[in-house]
Protein backbone atom coordinates (compact mmCIF):
# COMPACT_ATOMS: atom_id res chain seq x y z
CA UNK A 1 0.00 0.00 0.00
CA UNK A 2 1.28 3.44 -0.73
CA UNK A 3 2.66 5.23 2.04
CA UNK A 4 2.66 9.45 2.65
CA UNK A 5 6.29 9.80 1.67
CA UNK A 6 5.64 7.34 -1.55
CA UNK A 7 2.50 9.79 -2.33
CA UNK A 8 4.28 12.98 -1.59
CA UNK A 9 7.51 12.27 -3.86
CA UNK A 10 5.15 10.89 -6.75
CA UNK A 11 3.25 14.17 -6.16
CA UNK A 12 5.84 16.53 -6.53
CA UNK A 13 7.69 15.00 -9.29
CA UNK A 14 4.26 15.18 -11.08
CA UNK A 15 3.99 18.85 -10.75
CA UNK A 16 7.19 19.86 -11.59
CA UNK A 17 7.41 17.36 -14.53
CA UNK A 18 3.81 18.62 -15.49
CA UNK A 19 5.53 22.36 -15.65
CA UNK A 20 7.19 21.29 -18.77
CA UNK A 21 4.32 20.91 -20.85
CA UNK A 22 1.01 22.94 -19.53
CA UNK A 23 -1.00 24.00 -22.39
CA UNK A 24 -2.65 27.10 -23.12
CA UNK A 25 -6.17 25.46 -22.72
CA UNK A 26 -6.45 27.90 -19.53
CA UNK A 27 -6.64 31.16 -20.34
CA UNK A 28 -4.31 33.52 -18.62
CA UNK A 29 -4.87 34.08 -14.43
CA UNK A 30 -7.48 30.84 -14.37
CA UNK A 31 -4.10 29.48 -12.47
CA UNK A 32 -4.19 31.78 -9.82
CA UNK A 33 -6.02 29.42 -7.54
CA UNK A 34 -5.48 31.18 -4.08
CA UNK A 35 -3.26 28.46 -1.29
CA UNK A 36 -4.31 26.54 0.51
CA UNK A 37 -5.11 27.44 4.45
CA UNK A 38 -2.46 24.85 5.61
CA UNK A 39 0.50 22.72 4.49
CA UNK A 40 -1.11 19.24 5.21
CA UNK A 41 -0.87 16.16 3.23
CA UNK A 42 -4.30 16.75 2.40
CA UNK A 43 -3.66 20.16 0.75
CA UNK A 44 -0.99 18.72 -1.13
CA UNK A 45 -3.64 16.36 -2.85
CA UNK A 46 -5.58 19.28 -3.52
CA UNK A 47 -3.19 21.07 -5.03
CA UNK A 48 -2.01 17.83 -7.33
CA UNK A 49 -5.90 17.61 -8.50
CA UNK A 50 -5.60 20.44 -9.37
CA UNK A 51 -2.93 21.29 -11.43
CA UNK A 52 -3.75 17.89 -13.28
CA UNK A 53 -6.90 19.87 -14.73
CA UNK A 54 -5.26 22.82 -15.14
CA UNK A 55 -2.52 20.64 -17.31
CA UNK A 56 -5.32 19.79 -19.64
CA UNK A 57 -4.51 21.16 -22.95
CA UNK A 58 -7.07 22.97 -25.50
CA UNK A 59 -8.45 20.19 -28.04
CA UNK A 60 -8.77 21.36 -31.27
CA UNK A 61 -10.07 18.56 -33.84
CA UNK A 62 -8.22 16.01 -31.87
CA UNK A 63 -5.14 18.02 -32.05
CA UNK A 64 -3.61 19.50 -28.88
CA UNK A 65 -2.35 22.86 -29.01
CA UNK A 66 1.27 22.98 -28.16
CA UNK A 67 2.28 25.89 -30.54
CA UNK A 68 4.74 28.48 -29.32
CA UNK A 69 2.22 31.07 -29.26
CA UNK A 70 0.33 28.76 -26.59
CA UNK A 71 3.42 28.19 -24.55
CA UNK A 72 3.96 32.03 -24.14
CA UNK A 73 0.32 32.34 -23.37
CA UNK A 74 0.20 29.69 -20.31
CA UNK A 75 3.13 31.48 -18.35
CA UNK A 76 1.27 33.82 -16.59
CA UNK A 77 -0.39 31.29 -14.98
CA UNK A 78 2.43 28.81 -13.55
CA UNK A 79 3.21 31.34 -10.75
CA UNK A 80 0.12 30.63 -8.45
CA UNK A 81 0.65 26.54 -8.62
CA UNK A 82 4.83 27.54 -8.18
CA UNK A 83 4.08 29.76 -5.19
CA UNK A 84 2.11 26.59 -3.30
CA UNK A 85 4.81 24.28 -4.14
CA UNK A 86 7.87 26.30 -3.32
CA UNK A 87 9.46 27.48 -5.85
CA UNK A 88 9.51 25.25 -8.72
CA UNK A 89 12.74 26.82 -10.17
CA UNK A 90 13.14 24.52 -13.80
CA UNK A 91 10.65 24.38 -16.99
CA UNK A 92 11.76 21.50 -19.26
CA UNK A 93 9.98 22.70 -22.54
CA UNK A 94 9.69 19.43 -23.95
CA UNK A 95 7.09 20.67 -27.03
CA UNK A 96 10.25 22.17 -28.08
CA UNK A 97 13.15 20.42 -26.99
CA UNK A 98 12.08 16.41 -27.27
CA UNK A 99 11.18 15.04 -30.70
CA UNK A 100 9.70 11.97 -28.51
CA UNK A 101 7.14 14.28 -26.79
CA UNK A 102 5.01 13.62 -29.90
CA UNK A 103 4.08 10.36 -29.11
CA UNK A 104 1.19 9.37 -31.13
CA UNK A 105 0.73 5.55 -30.27
CA UNK A 106 1.64 3.39 -27.47
CA UNK A 107 0.76 -0.21 -27.32
CA UNK A 108 1.81 -1.30 -23.42
CA UNK A 109 0.70 -0.53 -21.07
CA UNK A 110 3.17 1.55 -18.53
CA UNK A 111 4.39 -0.36 -14.91
CA UNK A 112 3.58 3.53 -13.32
CA UNK A 113 0.55 5.29 -13.05
CA UNK A 114 2.11 7.51 -15.86
CA UNK A 115 4.76 7.22 -18.30
CA UNK A 116 8.03 8.28 -16.95
CA UNK A 117 8.96 10.65 -19.88
CA UNK A 118 6.74 13.74 -20.69
CA UNK A 119 4.22 12.88 -24.01
CA UNK A 120 1.35 15.03 -25.59
CA UNK A 121 -2.25 15.50 -24.50
CA UNK A 122 -4.24 12.70 -26.26
CA UNK A 123 -1.74 9.71 -27.49
CA UNK A 124 -3.40 6.99 -29.16
CA UNK A 125 -3.26 3.83 -26.27
CA UNK A 126 -4.13 0.81 -28.07
CA UNK A 127 -3.72 -1.17 -25.31
CA UNK A 128 -6.58 0.66 -23.83
CA UNK A 129 -8.81 -0.78 -27.36
CA UNK A 130 -10.54 -3.89 -27.26
CA UNK A 131 -10.49 -6.12 -30.38
CA UNK A 132 -12.42 -6.23 -32.53
CA UNK A 133 -13.70 -2.84 -31.95
CA UNK A 134 -17.31 -2.04 -31.10
CA UNK A 135 -18.61 1.35 -32.55
CA UNK A 136 -17.29 3.45 -29.30
CA UNK A 137 -13.87 2.15 -30.37
CA UNK A 138 -14.12 2.61 -33.47
CA UNK A 139 -14.59 6.23 -32.79
CA UNK A 140 -12.01 7.09 -30.48
CA UNK A 141 -8.90 5.38 -33.09
CA UNK A 142 -11.00 7.55 -35.84
CA UNK A 143 -10.67 10.68 -34.04
CA UNK A 144 -6.38 9.47 -32.79
CA UNK A 145 -5.49 8.23 -36.49
CA UNK A 146 -7.14 11.36 -38.37
CA UNK A 147 -5.12 13.90 -35.40
CA UNK A 148 -1.73 12.30 -35.97
CA UNK A 149 -0.57 13.97 -39.32
CA UNK A 150 -1.46 17.57 -37.99
CA UNK A 151 0.03 16.74 -34.66
CA UNK A 152 3.45 15.87 -36.09
CA UNK A 153 2.87 19.08 -38.29
CA UNK A 154 2.77 20.87 -35.42
CA UNK A 155 5.71 19.25 -34.22
CA UNK A 156 7.91 20.30 -36.97
CA UNK A 157 7.37 24.25 -36.31
CA UNK A 158 7.55 23.69 -32.23
CA UNK A 159 10.50 21.85 -32.57
CA UNK A 160 13.65 24.11 -32.18
CA UNK A 161 15.68 23.51 -29.25
CA UNK A 162 19.41 22.24 -30.61
CA UNK A 163 19.61 18.94 -28.44
CA UNK A 164 21.29 16.36 -30.74
CA UNK A 165 20.85 13.11 -28.49
CA UNK A 166 17.01 13.41 -28.36
CA UNK A 167 16.48 13.51 -31.90
CA UNK A 168 18.36 10.50 -32.52
CA UNK A 169 15.82 9.12 -29.54
CA UNK A 170 13.26 10.52 -31.86
CA UNK A 171 14.26 8.65 -34.68
CA UNK A 172 14.90 5.33 -33.19
CA UNK A 173 10.69 6.02 -31.69
CA UNK A 174 9.18 7.25 -35.08
CA UNK A 175 10.61 3.84 -36.43
CA UNK A 176 9.33 1.92 -33.75
CA UNK A 177 5.95 3.84 -34.05
CA UNK A 178 5.46 3.15 -37.65
CA UNK A 179 6.01 -0.88 -37.02
CA UNK A 180 3.43 -0.60 -34.51
CA UNK A 181 1.04 1.44 -37.39
CA UNK A 182 1.92 -1.04 -40.17
CA UNK A 183 1.19 -4.03 -37.42
CA UNK A 184 -2.42 -2.25 -36.77
CA UNK A 185 -3.26 -1.76 -40.53
CA UNK A 186 -3.14 -5.47 -40.83
CA UNK A 187 -4.88 -6.09 -38.05
CA UNK A 188 -8.15 -3.89 -38.95
CA UNK A 189 -8.00 -4.95 -42.38
CA UNK A 190 -10.38 -8.14 -42.15
CA UNK A 191 -12.54 -6.61 -39.61
CA UNK A 192 -12.39 -2.67 -40.23
CA UNK A 193 -11.12 -2.03 -43.58
CA UNK A 194 -12.50 1.43 -43.22
CA UNK A 195 -10.44 2.56 -41.07
CA UNK A 196 -7.06 1.24 -42.86
CA UNK A 197 -6.75 4.55 -45.22
CA UNK A 198 -6.35 6.40 -41.84
CA UNK A 199 -4.07 4.05 -40.54
CA UNK A 200 -1.85 4.30 -43.84
CA UNK A 201 -2.06 8.36 -43.73
CA UNK A 202 -1.24 8.59 -39.96
CA UNK A 203 1.94 6.42 -40.48
CA UNK A 204 2.92 8.23 -43.31
CA UNK A 205 2.94 11.10 -41.46
CA UNK A 206 5.25 9.24 -39.11
CA UNK A 207 7.93 8.04 -41.59
CA UNK A 208 8.09 11.22 -42.87
CA UNK A 209 8.06 12.92 -39.64
CA UNK A 210 11.32 10.20 -39.18
CA UNK A 211 13.20 11.75 -42.75
CA UNK A 212 12.17 15.36 -40.84
CA UNK A 213 14.55 14.22 -37.69
CA UNK A 214 17.22 12.36 -39.54
CA UNK A 215 17.52 15.66 -42.19
CA UNK A 216 17.72 18.30 -39.16
CA UNK A 217 19.96 15.91 -37.19
CA UNK A 218 22.80 16.55 -39.57
CA UNK A 219 23.06 20.16 -37.88
CA UNK A 220 22.50 19.51 -34.27
CA UNK A 221 25.09 19.05 -31.80
CA UNK A 222 23.86 20.89 -28.76
CA UNK A 223 23.85 18.54 -25.79
CA UNK A 224 20.80 18.53 -23.48
CA UNK A 225 21.45 17.47 -20.13
CA UNK A 226 20.04 19.74 -17.60
CA UNK A 227 23.93 20.98 -15.69
CA UNK A 228 24.99 19.98 -12.60
CA UNK A 229 23.20 22.43 -9.99
CA UNK A 230 20.04 21.23 -11.39
CA UNK A 231 20.67 17.54 -11.57
CA UNK A 232 21.95 17.77 -7.80
CA UNK A 233 18.22 19.18 -6.96
CA UNK A 234 16.16 16.65 -8.88
CA UNK A 235 17.92 14.28 -6.82
CA UNK A 236 17.52 16.06 -3.76
CA UNK A 237 14.00 17.24 -3.89
CA UNK A 238 12.45 14.75 -6.04
CA UNK A 239 14.64 11.15 -5.11
CA UNK A 240 15.01 12.21 -2.02
CA UNK A 241 19.18 11.11 -2.93
CA UNK A 242 21.41 12.57 0.12
CA UNK A 243 24.15 12.58 -2.84
CA UNK A 244 25.29 15.07 -5.36
CA UNK A 245 26.45 14.47 -8.82
CA UNK A 246 29.79 14.52 -8.01
CA UNK A 247 29.60 12.16 -5.17
CA UNK A 248 27.26 9.83 -7.43
CA UNK A 249 30.53 10.20 -9.83
CA UNK A 250 32.95 9.26 -7.40
CA UNK A 251 30.90 6.27 -6.33
CA UNK A 252 30.62 5.08 -9.74
CA UNK A 253 33.62 5.53 -10.56
CA UNK A 254 35.54 3.72 -7.65
CA UNK A 255 33.67 0.83 -8.18
CA UNK A 256 34.28 0.55 -11.53
CA UNK A 257 37.97 0.48 -10.78
CA UNK A 258 37.38 -2.12 -8.20
CA UNK A 259 35.75 -4.07 -11.01
CA UNK A 260 38.90 -3.85 -12.95
CA UNK A 261 41.33 -4.41 -10.47
CA UNK A 262 43.58 -7.47 -11.87
CA UNK A 263 42.61 -11.00 -9.48
CA UNK A 264 46.72 -10.76 -8.28
CA UNK A 265 46.09 -7.90 -6.21
CA UNK A 266 45.35 -7.88 -1.94
CA UNK A 267 41.88 -9.00 -1.23
CA UNK A 268 41.01 -10.17 -4.95
CA UNK A 269 41.40 -13.99 -4.02
CA UNK A 270 39.25 -16.03 -6.02
CA UNK A 271 35.84 -16.66 -4.22
CA UNK A 272 34.35 -20.61 -4.08
CA UNK A 273 31.35 -20.69 -2.57
CA UNK A 274 29.44 -23.99 -1.80
CA UNK A 275 25.84 -24.46 -4.24
CA UNK A 276 22.46 -27.01 -3.54
CA UNK A 277 23.45 -30.39 -5.29
CA UNK A 278 26.98 -30.23 -5.11
CA UNK A 279 27.62 -27.15 -7.78
CA UNK A 280 30.20 -24.91 -7.19
CA UNK A 281 31.45 -21.34 -8.61
CA UNK A 282 34.65 -20.32 -8.46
Amino acid sequence: MPTRWMWTRAITWLLIAGLAFLSAGVPAGDASVSPGSGGSYEDLLALWREFREFQKPRVTGGVPDYTAAAMAAQKSGIPGFQDRLAAIHRVLRPWSRIPGFYAVIQTSEPDVPLREGPEIHGVLDLWKLKFPLDESGRAVLREKLAAIPAVLAQAKKNLVEDTADLWLLGIRQKRDESLDLERLGRRLGPTDPGLVPLVDAAKAAVDDFRVWLEEGLKTKKGPSGIGVAEYDWYQKNVHLVPYTWAEQLAIAERELRRSGRPRTWPNSRPVKKRLSRGFSIS
